[in-house]
């Protein structure tokens, strides 16, 4: 009871700062992305994109758990949510337990903004034309296996701003990685965080 009485007064400091960004979704540009999804979302699935749009939407921080099994459509979601971030002109950022993972969700994530079967060719930058957004988005890949070169390169990129959704490992949140503009932060999965991190 105790810690959960915390937990709420914790949280309520939290909501009443009203430091958020607001990010709010243009519907008409996202129908037309969703439109290019080889499959309509399900009533649970539009229940829980327009929760996590009234929540970024509104000048107060946001935080959602969204579960779900497999193939549910948590990236689906997590994927308008950034397209939303990149439309306001702010960057998102997803965070993925393990490389394999991430990997998987940079090819998913291009491809479904794509709107086609994309061969990226192990490129950790990407530019695609996406559906209802009027400039290309570039979408970025992190991970700690990445040559010092290449991660240089991409951090120099996300400093610049010149990376709209960058996706990657706990390197993210490593010291010297800065992310221009950041508005959304997806942290998927369960992760193992050190004290500084």
């Amino acid at each position: 009871l105790i810690t959960q009485l915390s937990v709420l007064r914790q949280k309520r400091a939290w909501r009443e700062v009203r430091t958020g960004t607001p990010l709010p979704a243009n519907r008409s540009n996202l129908n037309a992305f969703l439109d290019t999804l080889p499959f309509n979302l399900t009533d649970a699935q539009t229940s829980a994109l327009d929760e996590v749009l009234a929540d970024i939407g509104s000048d107060r921080p946001a935080r959602r758990l969204i579960q779900g099994d497999v193939g549910s459509g948590k990236t689906v979601v997590a994927t308008a949510a950034m397209m939303v971030a990149v439309e306001n002109g702010r960057k998102a950022a997803l965070m993925a337990p393990t490389e394999i993972l991430a990997e998987q969700h940079f090819i998913t994530i291009s491809r479904m903004l794509a709107g086609a079967d994309l061969d990226l060719d192990g490129e950790p930058i990407v530019e695609l034309q996406v559906a209802g957004m009027d400039c290309p988005m570039v979408l970025g890949l992190m991970l700690g296996s990445q040559t010092k070169r290449m991660k240089d390169h991409i951090r120099a990129k996300l400093a610049q701003g010149a990376v709209d959704i960058v996706i990657g490992t706990h390197t993210l949140i490593q010291e010297g990685v800065g992310i221009a503009d950041l508005a959304l932060v997806i942290v998927d999965e369960q992760h193992r965080f050190g004290v500084i991190q």
